[in-house]
């Protein structure tokens, strides 16, 4: 059965955000875009505390545009940095 849950103004803005930036980069849309449109959209709950782990929209880019074709970080301080703020 499938149960369709009714989304909020800010929560379709931070997927279309992700779906916008994903096409942008010739990608299929991913967890990594879902943050971008999270911090994107930044007068969230979810922005608020990103911003207060200072996770940007330059630094997620930099990470975005240094990834592989296999879809793997290959700069460790785009890593590190999600390491620190996962712990």
């Amino acid at each position: 059965m499938n149960v369709l849950v009714p989304m909020t103004d800010r929560s379709q803005r931070v997927i279309t955000l992700a779906d916008e930036s994903a096409r942008n980069a010739g990608m299929p849309a991913g967890p990594e875009h879902v943050l971008r449109g999270l911090v994107e959209e930044h007068d969230g709950l979810a922005g608020h505390v990103l911003d207060a782990y200072r996770v940007d929209l330059i630094h997620i880019d930099q990470c975005l545009n240094e990834t592989t074709s296999d879809d793997r970080v290959s700069d460790s301080t785009c890593t590190t940095g999600l390491d620190q703020l996962l712990s």
